[in-house]
Formats: C-alpha cells, structure tokens, sequence
C-alpha cells in the first residue's frame, strides 16, 4: 500500500479528472509589539473572526482565511494582507492603534481544504476543516493507493491513526488497538535529568531549553558537554543558544539555515535578530552539514532576503 498526504492535488494518474479534491486557503499571522501579556484577544468582523494573543513577548495576530489558487511555493505575506489585518484589528481595538511599522514578522500558510463541488468557489472561511480518505483504485485509480486529504494540524493524529485502520482492513489484517490518543507527544514525557544538574547554565536558559525541547533537553545539554561555547546565547537580544542550531541540523532534520533560525527554532521568528545572529547560525550549520563558504553566504542571503520586508529600513 501507499499513502499520499494530499496537500495539492493528487497526481492526474492517481485520480481520474474531474472536480478538484482540494481547495487552497492561505492564512498570514503577524507578531507584533505585545498589545496584551497575559490575556488572548477576540476580534470580530463582519465576515470573520481574528485572535491576538500573547506569545513569547509579543503579540501574535491570527488569521486570514483567503482563497489561493496559486503555485504554493509562491505563498508568502503580502503587504496588502498585512494591511487587511492590521485595519481588522485595529477597528476591533481601537486602542492598539497598530501601524506598519509595529510589524516585526510574519508568516502565511495554506490549508489545504476538502473542495465542495457542489460550490467549488464558496468563501473559504465558512468551508469544512474535515478529511477524507480517498482509495483511489475504488474510483478508477492505481489500485493499492489511498490518499489523506484536508484536516488540520491538530487533527492529525486522529485521522493518522484512521488512514491506518483503512489500510489494516484492506489487507485483511487486524492490527493492535492504536495508542495514539493516549500516547505523549515527544518531549514531554517526565524529565530525565541525567544531564540536567550537571551542566551549568543561566536558569532562564534552563528554563527556555525545557519550554522548547521538555524532556529532550537533555541531548542538547549533551551538545553542550561536548562544546561548552555551545551554551552561548546566539545574541544578547534573544534566547536562542549555539546548541540548539547544532540541534537542528543534528536531529531535527533542518537541511537550510532558514530550516533552523525559522522552523526549528525562533531566532528569526521575532523579526531580525541582527546580522551578527544570523552570520553564528550559519557558521554552525556550515559546520554541522559540510557547507563550504559559497553556500554559506548563499544560505545568509535567503535568510536576510525573508527578513528584509520587516525591517525598520524598508
């Protein structure tokens, strides 16, 4: 058997032409300067609704909801979404009295949404988060292929574990009751602390490192006995140590520098953290990955090109 996780639409071999499987809605958060601390915000309007919440310092403004048709690696922010937003918010909260240059980062998304045919251009905002599963040789398709289409991110595991129990029956197999509702997510299963009081560090970077990675804090605490410098904070305006790029690139699979100062860890995530920040990050990746200095500078480049609409110089 095998299972395509259908964020596009799936092959025309796989699935006979016809309506499209799947809708696009892209969906931009913004971080900005904090607007509250400690309390999550709802924004109403008159054909959506928005959040602002607290996160690490700032505020976090979500989300968008708008059809997207386009190639998905052309999705990004775009100054006419982060106009809608901001005049969103800030007809819902007068007193934020948000302005451009609030705007430390943003990000946008698609969701990848089960297509209605029966109205195949309806507003996304109202369309269904739901999944389906799809066999494709029950509709004309190679036989032996089952795609997973729509859901969300934290729906995920339920409709892992059903995709599963589809394929069990089809081979005629009947497999042990899933475990998945019940079982941890990785990191936060109980502390192990067998490096935790042997290695000296800042208690608000303990207490970072055991926000981010739980119990798996302790192989970055490894990292760190084998290379002391790696408890070095990567800038003195953020928490983000040496250790946790090492990590990145170690564990986490991070293949680019945007992988790991975007995706693995926040380090650009609030915006830009300073040429000196990035420059570390990458010497570690270069380290870690075999990098030569070319695609060194190359990986710099990318990461500062994604930064440069949020700059204070723009």
């Amino acid at each position: 058997k095998l299972i395509q996780l259908a964020q596009t639409e799936p092959n025309a071999k796989a699935h006979p032409p016809g309506a499209p499987l799947i809708r696009h809605s892209k969906g931009i958060h913004l971080i900005t300067r904090p607007l509250s601390h400690r309390h999550a915000i709802a924004v109403l309007d008159r054909s959506a609704h928005f959040f602002v919440l607290p996160w690490r310092g700032h505020s976090l403004l979500a989300t968008t909801d708008t059809p997207f048709t386009g190639n998905p690696d052309d999705v990004r922010v775009e100054e006419a979404d982060i106009a809608l937003l901001l005049d969103t918010v800030n007809t819902g909260l007068p007193d934020a009295r948000l302005t451009r240059d609030d705007v430390l980062f943003g990000y946008a998304g698609l969701r990848p949404l089960v297509a209605d045919p029966a109205n195949p251009t309806a507003d996304t905002y109202g369309a269904s988060r739901g999944s389906e599963i799809l066999d494709h040789g029950a509709e004309g398709g190679p036989a032996g292929l089952i795609s997973a289409i729509g859901g969300k991110w934290t729906t995920s595991r339920s409709l892992a574990e059903k995709v599963v129990d589809r394929i069990g029956m089809q081979l005629d197999h009947s497999p042990r009751p899933c475990l998945t509702a019940h079982r941890l997510l990785p990191g936060s299963e109980p502390p192990k602390h067998a490096l935790t009081e042997t290695i000296s560090l800042p208690d608000d970077t303990r207490e970072f490192l055991w926000q981010c990675y739980g119990n798996r804090m302790d192989e970055l605490l490894g990292l760190i006995a084998e290379t002391p410098a790696l408890a070095a904070p990567l800038t003195t305006e953020r928490p983000e140590i040496g250790a946790q790029i090492v990590y990145a690139a170690r564990a986490e699979m991070a293949l680019t520098l945007e992988d790991a100062v975007f995706r693995r860890t926040g380090l650009c995530t609030l915006g830009d953290p300073g040429a000196t920040a990035i420059a570390a990050a990458a010497e570690l990746m270069a380290a870690a990955l075999g990098w030569d200095d070319t695609h060194r500078l190359a990986q710099i480049k990318q990461v500062e090109e994604k930064l440069a609409p949020f700059r204070k110089t723009r």
